[in-house]
C-alpha cells in the first residue's frame, strides 16, 4: 500500500515453472519487447542479398536499437547471426541472442531518526 497512490502490483508472477526466466512478468514483457524490436530492425533487410556487407549492416542496426535500450529496460546484451551454409543456400538468417533484464524496485524501505541538537 503506497503513501501517495494506494496499491501498487509490485509482483507480477506468471505461470512458468518455478526456474524459468519467464517467471516474472517484467521479464517476459522485456523479452517480447526485444523480440519486437529486432523482428522490426531486421524486416527492411528481407529480399536483400545475403552478402557481407548486408549482413554487417544488420549487426550494426541491431546493435544500435539494443545499444539505446541498454540501461533502462536491459542490463547488457549478447547476439550473433547464424549463417551457416544450409541457411545460407535457404536465404534464412537466424539471430541467437541472449539479455539481461533490468532490475526492478520491489520495495523501497525508509528510515527516519529523530533526533536533539
Amino acid at each position: 500500500n503506497s503513501y501517495s497512490k494506494g496499491w501498487v502490483v509490485t509482483d507480477g508472477v506468471t505461470m512458468a515453472p518455478a526456474g524459468s526466466q519467464y517467471r516474472r512478468l517484467s521479464a517476459s514483457r522485456i523479452a517480447d519487447g526485444i523480440e519486437e524490436l529486432i523482428r522490426s530492425v531486421c524486416e527492411p533487410f528481407i529480399g536483400k542479398q545475403n552478402n557481407l556487407t548486408n549482413q554487417n549492416s544488420l549487426r550494426s542496426a541491431i546493435k544500435s536499437k539494443l545499444d539505446t535500450i541498454t540501461s533502462t529496460l536491459i542490463e547488457s546484451y549478447d547476439f550473433r547471426l547464424v549463417l551457416d551454409r544450409a541457411s545460407t543456400k535457404l536465404g534464412v538468417i537466424n539471430i541467437d541472442y541472449a539479455i539481461v533484464p533490468i532490475y526492478e524496485i520491489k520495495e523501497i524501505r525508509n528510515k527516519i531518526t529523530v533526533s536533539d541538537n
